[in-house]
């Protein structure tokens, strides 16, 4: 299932402050054709604060070829601390993304994250651009997964079993 209902996200940088045409509202608009593009530098990165606590457990995503991350860390917000303004970011996933235009789904771990960080530490441009057209993640949303816990557990108990 996609968990593409994402109540906010923000980015390190947009190229040229153009927000309407490389924002990063298109990495999730579903349109091939447009993408976000960040700026020169040497770190760039997403963030994502999703609408309910997910289990990620895989990305998609497709870089422009030449405008790839080298590497690509997903960090996840420790809200174990009790408060949310003193968490700390937690490593989650690593990828080493192909240097193409390909389509790469990349198998996560499967904790629940309710805010996440996507860190590109080094691009393929000289200049350390980042050009992404896609930008997904499928897994299930917690709430969900106890429902269907609970049907399941429910429908067990209802077995009525013959001697």
């Amino acid at each position: 299932m996609s968990l593409l209902n994402v109540q906010k996200s923000r980015v390190s940088s947009v190229l040229n402050k153009d927000t309407v045409s490389f924002g990063r509202h298109h990495l999730f608009d579903g349109k091939e054709e447009t993408c976000w593009n960040s700026e020169e530098g040497k770190s760039q990165f997403v963030q994502i604060i999703f609408e309910d606590l997910v289990t990620i457990e895989s990305i998609k995503c497709q870089f422009q070829g030449g405008f790839a991350a080298k590497k690509m860390e997903v960090l996840r917000k420790n809200t174990d601390s009790g408060s949310e303004k003193d968490s700390e970011w937690i490593p989650f996933n690593l990828f080493h993304p192909q240097d193409d235009n390909s389509i790469q789904i990349n198998e996560a771990a499967r904790t629940p994250v309710r805010e996440i960080k996507v860190l590109f530490e080094e691009g393929t441009d000289f200049f350390g651009r980042i050009t992404m057209y896609m930008l997904n993640f499928f897994g299930q949303k917690l709430e969900e997964t106890k429902e269907k816990e609970s049907t399941q557990k429910e429908e067990e108990d209802n077995v009525i079993t013959i001697f």
